[in-house]
């Protein structure tokens, strides 16, 4: 299925687009051009949001759904709304090794005029970038919370 993000330059960008951009939301698959690894794992991270975010494409495992709040083995559930690129309402992102964020942001700051840029200081010895994706959570659900870990192994 051909989607118009994945073929016009600059829909769906990390950054602002064709100035500083970090990559490209789409396509999904394949290798990604980032010269700094920090910001190419983002992209990543910001594609993986955005695709078990997304209910209304086709899939071939099942989405995180997404709106609402519901009570499900005697647990709260709350699903997150579909995960966009530069909007901190939908989430955002706190870097946690190898120096730890001291908050949340959004992907795609302009760091042209900057020293060391964004990625300064962010490359592991080991090449692993761990992070989190911080969703806001409605005021109705501050009981109890299980947080949950998904360990994305790198890529050859």
């Amino acid at each position: 299925m051909a989607y118009p993000q994945a073929l016009v330059p600059g829909l769906r960008e990390i950054g602002n687009w064709p100035l500083n951009t970090w990559g490209s939301v789409y396509p999904r698959s394949g290798w990604l051009l980032q010269p700094d690894q920090p910001k190419a794992a983002a992209v990543a991270a910001q594609r993986v949001g955005d695709i078990v975010t997304r209910g209304a494409e086709p899939h071939v495992y099942w989405e995180v759904a997404s709106g609402g709040v519901f009570e499900s083995d005697n647990k709260l559930v709350w699903r997150p709304q579909s995960l966009e690129e530069r909007n901190d309402k939908t989430g955002d992102w706190q870097m946690l090794s190898p120096v730890m964020g001291t908050g949340c942001e959004t992907f795609g700051a302009n760091d042209t005029a900057s020293i060391g840029g964004w990625s300064g200081g962010k490359l592991a010895a080991d090449g692993k970038t761990p992070g989190r994706c911080g969703v806001p959570i409605p005021a109705a659900t501050s009981r109890a919370c299980s947080l949950v870990y998904v360990d994305v192994l790198p890529c050859p």
